[in-house]
């Protein structure tokens, strides 16, 4: 480091050229990071859920995965299973459903990870509404549709269950959150 004679002794340049003298009399701690020609300051705690954002993660492969299976089984059950005639309307709307989920469940599994890593209660707080709504349709795939098979329950009972473990962490983080907040005030 040189020392910058116009500026005095302790004020030291670094290779980039800022000048450490400024910064830490601007209350800047030894742990502050350059970013270009500013100062960053020290980074405060880290509030985000670490479990969540994991969750998110695989949840949005077991999705595309999710939906995969559930149109497979939509196509077997459409061509062995015998549907009446009144019941084809249904069964269209039953498939459609599945589009339908996985655009919600990508909404989700985005405001989610947003609201987590940006530490923002509100896109987390419409994640985890959303999430209300996908378990609704998953509730619907593993009890009232019209034929409901094996595989069915097992897509289901898993989407269920990585669901409710994000509505856990997400009220959990939202709570983390706001109390940071009011803190931070």
């Amino acid at each position: 480091a040189n020392v910058d004679e116009e500026a005095g002794p302790h004020r030291k340049l670094t290779n980039r050229g800022e000048v450490l003298g400024e910064h830490v009399a601007a209350g800047l701690t030894s742990t502050s990071r350059f970013d270009g020609a500013r100062a960053v300051p020290a980074a405060a705690a880290m509030l985000s859920s670490l479990p969540l954002q994991i969750l998110l993660y695989f949840n949005g492969w077991y999705v595309l995965l999710y939906s995969l299976a559930m149109l497979a089984l939509f196509a077997w059950k459409g061509t062995w299973l015998p549907y009446a005639e009144s019941l084809r309307g249904l069964f269209v709307l039953e498939v459609v459903l599945v589009f339908a989920l996985a655009v919600i469940d990508g909404a989700r599994i985005f405001l989610g990870s947003k609201g987590n890593k940006t530490e923002r209660v509100g896109p987390l707080a419409w994640s985890t509404g959303l999430a209300f709504a996908s378990i609704v349709a998953y509730v619907y795939y593993l009890k009232l549709q019209i034929y409901v098979t094996r595989g069915d329950v097992i897509v289901n009972a898993f989407a269920i269950t990585f669901v409710a473990a994000e509505i856990l962490l997400s009220v959990l983080t939202i709570a983390t959150f706001t109390r940071a907040n009011r803190a931070a005030r």
